[in-house]
């Protein structure tokens, strides 16, 4: 969990999700891409890789249509991480524009680029 304080630091609004990958071969991981402003004052998107391992429950609702008319301006409204209980999991909400993907799992990495 050493980018728990990256993933939580990153200007989250107006953001792009670009989509998701799920893999339950050996275990449940899913990554999901984005384009996301690196801080509150920045003036370019950078591609952003979230992987997420050991994942014990997700659900989600998103309005496939809304996120394509929005995904110049930014279809992502907000994300945050947190831990959930003494349990040593953690719980990640991204809010979209019309959706919502929440997720509990066990181990987290970011991945920033240009």
């Amino acid at each position: 969990m050493s980018d728990f304080g990256s993933l939580n630091s990153i200007e989250w609004h107006d953001g792009i999700f670009l989509g998701w990958q799920v893999d339950f071969n050996d275990s449940a991981c899913i990554s999901m891409d984005f384009r996301l402003y690196p801080d509150p004052e920045g003036k370019e998107r950078k591609n952003v890789k979230a992987i997420f391992s050991g994942i014990t429950s997700l659900h989600s609702s998103i309005d496939a249509i809304e996120l394509l008319d929005n995904r110049r301006a930014g279809n992502v409204s907000n994300a945050y991480i947190k831990k959930d209980g003494g349990r040593g999991k953690y719980k990640f909400f991204l809010y979209l524009v019309d959706g919502l993907i929440t997720l509990s799992f066990r181990d987290f990495v970011l991945e920033i680029g240009k």
